[in-house]
């Protein structure tokens, strides 16, 4: 009995500390309703003024936090802290102004430890 308790603490432990986020979904938007991505799309536009980035997750252990990384180029423009809570589903988005930075743009889905789980290109054009 006692090792069947044993057994069962290391699984708790493994599946809370050891598995990796599981990353279901990941668009990039011009705007959510109802909680859902409006459309998905890889070319946006300087006169839109921003783009979302929606992410989802799912069987989330654990409260935790991600950082949604906005590059403009390769210059970081913005760092967004969200957190996840305990559950079999999260959505959570963040949202960035292109202000006036057209070109190829990049947004890393990443632990707050800094280990990316995603990347998504993009590019924003002038009309």
């Amino acid at each position: 009995m006692k090792s069947m308790v044993a057994v069962i603490l290391v699984l708790i432990v493994f599946q809370l500390y050891v598995l990796p986020l599981e990353l279901s979904r990941m668009v990039l938007t011009r705007d959510i309703k109802d909680s859902e991505p409006a459309d998905s799309d890889s070319v946006f536009f300087l006169v839109e003024n921003s783009i979302l980035c929606f992410t989802e997750f799912v069987n989330i252990r654990k409260t935790t936090r991600i950082i949604h990384k906005w590059f403009c180029g390769n210059r970081l423009v913005g760092n967004v802290v969200l957190t996840l809570k305990p559950g079999k589903r999260w959505r959570t988005w963040s949202r960035k102004s292109f202000k006036n930075c057209s070109g190829e743009w990049k947004i890393q889905v990443c632990e707050s430890k800094g280990k990316i789980i995603a990347e998504k290109v993009f590019t924003v054009k002038k009309i």
